[in-house]
């Protein structure tokens, strides 16, 4: 969820991240959409749009704990 747009990624995109080439193992749709569904029920992703285009980013609070736990990780 890290590298999707500030304005989210549809689940198409976000299917096509999980999936590169780099990707230990291929991802589902339902497994996706089942995660995501999760994620958002936690209050970890947002979830955007209307009832013909989705889309889904990380949510800003989730965000802002990940940067702060980054700034400890790098300090020695």
């Amino acid at each position: 969820m890290i590298f999707t747009t500030p304005d989210g990624d549809t689940l198409e995109e976000l299917a096509a991240l999980c999936n590169d080439e780099g990707a230990d193992a291929a991802l589902t749709p339902e497994d996706l959409r089942s995660g995501l569904v999760q994620l958002a029920t936690l209050n970890l992703v947002e979830s955007r749009g209307d009832l013909f285009e989705r889309r889904f980013t990380i949510h800003n609070l989730t965000r802002s704990f990940l940067h702060k736990q980054g700034q400890t990780w790098q300090e020695p």
